[in-house]
């Protein structure tokens, strides 16, 4: 019986801290990595000395001062960085995004939801201080640059993150205008690789890479964005990796791995989603719709996989067809690792 292939087309998925704050976020920073059902004293002891040690690293990362570049000091509300443009440019289940302009300066502006009723504040504080540190803390031409922590009104029950611009859009806008042209797309591939190595190279993995979170900027310069389900899975003085859990991401671009109720290493996660992204730019597509056996076309990705002939794949050169087999590898042990693409002679003449 001859098997068909269903394509699945791509759709649409849905720095500056107030000096007076600073205790207050590096404390809610630390919270998350306590342990409750660790009671040992010497482990706790150690255990404080890395969050201290992580905190110490993370934060020396950031520049804060008493006054934010440019702009009126104190900005401890959104209105100091301009008027907020009243058109969402992006939305998701925790937070939308707008612009606010300023003379001739334009920002994006990421307005988190309220606290839900019943929802601890500790909880939701935490959320947000863990995506504004992680992703402050991170300078690099590949990454999203994000400026500042304020709150949006007076009434203290809604906080966004200031970022950069990035005015030609995102990644999705441009596979579905379907005019990118081969070189323009390993360009981007290369850029995504590059901030991706990065990233790992801190000891963070992004969790949720998809097209709708690779901004374009200035020069068809790729930024990664969106950190809200970034983790630290390595503090950056040390050798080993933590396990990291949750269901996270967006089902299309989510490793085998994280359907499975235990842990998982971080950093494959965002090499196999990298690799979604770049079959969806040849191709306007994903190869399957999940990386689940429920799936109609995964378990045929697997039965094929050994001798690289899943014919989604066979419109692709020798090189980046061999590249995606490795980048999609359902073993996360065996996949190959952002250095070691980076590493490869086609990713090089890139």
């Amino acid at each position: 019986m001859k098997e068909t292939f269903s394509f699945v087309p791509q759709e649409i998925h849905k720095r500056f801290i107030e000096p007076t704050h600073r205790k207050e976020y590096k404390k809610i920073y630390l919270d998350q990595f306590d342990d409750p059902e660790d009671e040992t004293s010497d482990t706790n002891s150690d255990q404080e000395e890395t969050k201290q040690s992580f905190v110490r690293t993370l934060f020396s990362k950031l520049q804060f001062n008493d006054t934010p570049p440019t702009y009126e000091e104190d900005a401890r509300y959104l209105s100091m960085y301009g008027d907020l443009i009243n058109k969402k440019i992006g939305e998701g289940v925790s937070a939308t995004v707008q612009l606010i302009q300023r003379d001739l300066d334009t920002f994006a502006v990421k307005i988190f939801r309220k606290k839900k009723r019943r929802e601890p504040l500790a909880a939701y504080m935490k959320a947000l201080a863990s995506e504004f540190c992680i992703s402050s803390a991170l300078k690099h031409p590949n990454i999203i640059e994000t400026l500042d922590f304020v709150r949006v009104d007076e009434d203290h029950t809604r906080y966004c993150i200031v970022m950069e611009y990035c005015p030609e859009g995102d990644m999705y806008s441009l596979i579905k205008q379907g005019r990118m042209q081969l070189d323009e797309i390993n360009s981007y591939f290369k850029q995504l690789l590059t901030g991706l190595d990065y990233l790992h190279s801190l000891g963070v993995a992004h969790r949720d890479l998809k097209p709708e979170n690779l901004l374009i900027g200035k020069d068809s310069t790729l930024r990664i964005a969106d950190f809200g389900s970034a983790d630290v899975f390595r503090v950056a003085w040390q050798d080993h990796s933590r396990l990291s859990d949750g269901i996270c991401g967006t089902t299309p671009y989510m490793a085998p791995e994280i359907f499975q109720d235990q842990g998982y290493w971080a950093a494959p996660v965002d090499v196999w989603a990298a690799g979604i992204i770049f079959f969806c730019m040849r191709f306007d597509g994903v190869p399957f719709g999940s990386a689940q056996l429920d799936d109609i076309n995964y378990p045929i990705y697997l039965r094929k996989r050994p001798l690289t002939t899943y014919d989604p794949f066979n419109k692709l050169d020798v090189e980046p067809r061999l590249l995606l087999y490795a980048m999609l590898n359902p073993n996360s042990q065996e996949r190959i690792t952002i250095q070691d693409l980076l590493n490869m002679p086609w990713i090089q003449t890139i």
